[in-house]
C-alpha cells in the first residue's frame, strides 16, 4: 500500500517536471523517460497481485 501511495507521487511530481519541460526539452526528455519507466514499473508491480487475486476468485 505504501508503494502503491510512493508511485503515485512520484507520478505528479513527474507531472510537475513535465509541465517545466518546455523549458529543458533535452534534459527533460531524459528525465520523463526515466519516469516513465519508474512509473511503468510501479504499475507492473501493482497490478499482477490484482489480476491473480480476480483469476483466483473467478
Amino acid at each position: 500500500m505504501l508503494r502503491v501511495a510512493g508511485c503515485e507521487l512520484r507520478v505528479a511530481c513527474c507531472e510537475l517536471r513535465v509541465a517545466s519541460c518546455v523549458l529543458r526539452v533535452a534534459g527533460c526528455e531524459l528525465r520523463v523517460a526515466s519516469c516513465g519507466l519508474r512509473g511503468a514499473g510501479c504499475g507492473v508491480r501493482n497490478k499482477p497481485g490484482r489480476w491473480e487475486g480476480e483469476k483466483l476468485r473467478r
